[in-house]
Order: structure tokens, then sequence, then C-alpha cells
């Protein structure tokens, strides 16, 4: 903890108290309640300046902001590049923004309610930024960072599920049924129209699940047949 001064005291301090303190800031026309701190003197009980004091006021109130107004946090806006390990720099170019724009967001600047909106859709759902990239790639097909980029979340953000076909030679057709999906069994006299069925059905199953709708699905057939010599 750096020293302050106590202007009452005249004494330079190595410590401070703070009290939370509600507080109200105006923004844009409007006022904003927050909790903050307040740094006093230990000994005469004064205000004191303490620059990490007023840099949490200003973090709270700014927080305070953005929840009335639904802007996109700064912790969401940090958390794009980490979640898609990809660079501020990309982030920015996909969304046809200029990089500065971009990392002034991540070092806490309040973006428009238009880009917050962007962004929180980036945040949230993967299958946006693909497009993003989608469309950029249009017009800059040779971008090879790009390309990374597309097949790097299509491969993170893809669930695969395991279907177990059997062949019931009882009853002569093949089953479909899966540990990865409760309530789905299916069978077919053939294995094709078993694998198109389960395809077909496959979507409702998702939601009824509550799974991801970026699905790959694994077949996994077995037959075994007993043979007399």
């Amino acid at each position: 903890m750096e020293k302050v001064f106590c202007l009452n005291c005249g004494k330079e301090l190595n410590t401070y108290t703070v009290i939370p303190e509600k507080m109200e800031i105006e923004l844009k026309g409007h006022v904003y309640h927050y909790q903050g701190h307040e740094a006093v003197c230990p000994i005469c009980g004064e205000p004191l300046f303490v620059p990490e004091v007023l840099k949490y006021n200003r973090d709270e109130a700014y927080k305070a902001y953005r929840k009335v107004n639904h802007i996109i946090s700064q912790e969401d806006i940090l958390a794009i590049p980490e979640k898609y390990h990809i660079s501020k720099r990309n982030i920015a170019k996909y969304l046809g923004w200029g990089e500065v724009t971009f990392s002034r967001y991540c070092s806490g600047y309040i973006p428009t309610k238009q880009n917050s909106d962007i962004l929180q859709e980036v945040f949230n759902n993967p299958s946006f930024l693909m497009s993003r990239i989608k469309q950029y790639l249009q017009e800059n097909s040779d971008d090879e960072s790009a390309k990374r980029d597309l097949e790097r979340i299509a491969k993170s953000t893809f669930n695969e599920i395991s279907i177990n076909i059997l062949w019931d030679s009882e009853m002569k057709v093949w089953k479909a049924a899966s540990e990865d999906i409760q309530g789905l069994i299916l069978e077919s006299e053939s294995l094709d129209s078993l694998m198109e069925n389960v395809k077909s059905v496959i979507p409702e199953f998702l939601n009824i699940n509550e799974l991801p709708k970026n699905t790959t699905l694994d077949f996994r057939a077995e037959r075994k047949e007993l043979i007399f010599a």
C-alpha cells in the first residue's frame, strides 16, 4: 500500500480506513446510485485522497451505468479473446471496427448500446462470431489467420454424440440408442434408413435434452451372426 498524506493532520500515513458509502454520479444527464468506498484518516477521521479508492468508485459507478442501460460488462468483453483464443486485433476486424476501438472497450471504455449488443452476442453465441468471420472472408479470402480462427471455433463448439446401432437377430431389425440422448430409441429393417431416421429426429431431441445445436453424430454399428460349421 502506498503512503498517503492527511491534510488535516499534516502527517504521512502508512495506512487508512475504508468506509462503505452510498454514492451517486451523473452520467449523460441521468443520476446513478452505487455502493462506493471512502478513505478516511485513522487518526482524525477526515477524508483522504487515495487514487486506489477513487478508481474503485469510478469502476463501481460505471458498473451501475452498465447495469441500468444493459451494457455488456468489462469482464465479459475481456473474456471474449480468451474464450475463443482469438487476438483483440482479429476480433476487431471481424466486427468491422478499428483495433483501437476494441482495445478501449477492454480497458474499461463504455461501448455504445449498439456495439454493446454486438459484443454480448459474440460472447453468448459462437455461431454469431463464426458468421462475422465468414462475412469477413468473403472479401478477404486470402487471410489465413481468419480461416484458422473459424476452424478453431467450429471444432470447439460442436458437440459429439455417439449413436450405438445393434442388429437384433430375433426381430431382424437394426436398433439405435444413445447414452448421450435420453429417450432416443429407433429401429428399422434397413441400416441406411435407420441412420436417416436418427438424423431427422436429432434436432427435436437436442431441444428436449437442452444440448448444443451444433452437433456431430458418431454412428457405431455392430452386428453379430452365429454360424454353424
